[in-house]
């Protein structure tokens, strides 16, 4: 399955975990490396977004920086789209160890006609594992330039909703529980639970 670009979010300051999430070891490789190895069987390129105060970096994967500092993960999906080789492209970010191939996959191939595929399950979108198309930019510098917040959410939820195919929660359970799929490393805490997961 290619034609397809991947956009990985790298560029967050892991203040809560204390040192830098990409580099955690996790069921024996690091959390980036992990990450890299899924989008390669899927994508045809591979973004890697930074934050620009970050030069401790060493990828054969091209590599980005986010266009504003501190402006959380919206900008590094932006950042990402101004720089990918195709239409559509898979965003991810490192610290979400249990996602998998297959539900990657299937968000691929339920990207037909649409501007982006985001999962939505307990009611909250999670809108940092999707599809992104390139026809959104447009949108997305006019919600950056406007001031509005950089919530991820909040931009998506500003889109028409039928530009946008959200993946439903009876859907994301064929590919297991969303609660493991869907966990994300913050701290310290959150690494003993997704270990204890394996």
């Amino acid at each position: 399955m290619k034609e397809i670009s991947a956009i990985l979010l790298a560029g967050g300051k892991s203040k809560r975990f204390g040192s830098n999430k990409r580099d955690i070891v996790f069921s024996s490789e690091t959390l980036i490396a992990s990450a890299i190895k899924k989008l390669n069987q899927i994508a045809e390129d591979i973004i890697i977004v930074l934050s620009p105060d970050d030069n401790s970096f060493n990828y054969q994967e091209k590599v980005v920086f986010d266009q504003i500092s501190d402006k959380g993960p919206l900008i590094g999906i932006y950042s990402g789209l101004k720089n990918i080789r195709n239409e559509k492209s898979i965003v991810i970010p490192i610290d979400t160890p249990f996602i998998s191939i297959e539900f990657l996959q299937y968000l691929v191939e339920s990207s037909n006609d649409f501007d982006a595929v985001i999962p939505l399950w307990n009611n909250c979108l999670e809108p940092l594992i999707g599809i992104y198309s390139m026809s959104i930019i447009n949108d997305l510098e006019n919600w950056i330039h406007s001031g509005n917040k950089m919530a991820p959410h909040l931009f998506l939820e500003s889109l028409n909703k039928p530009r946008i195919n959200f993946i439903n929660e009876s859907n994301i359970r064929k590919f297991g529980n969303p609660e493991k799929l869907f966990l994300n490393i913050n701290t310290t805490e959150d690494l003993n639970k997704a270990q204890s997961l394996i």
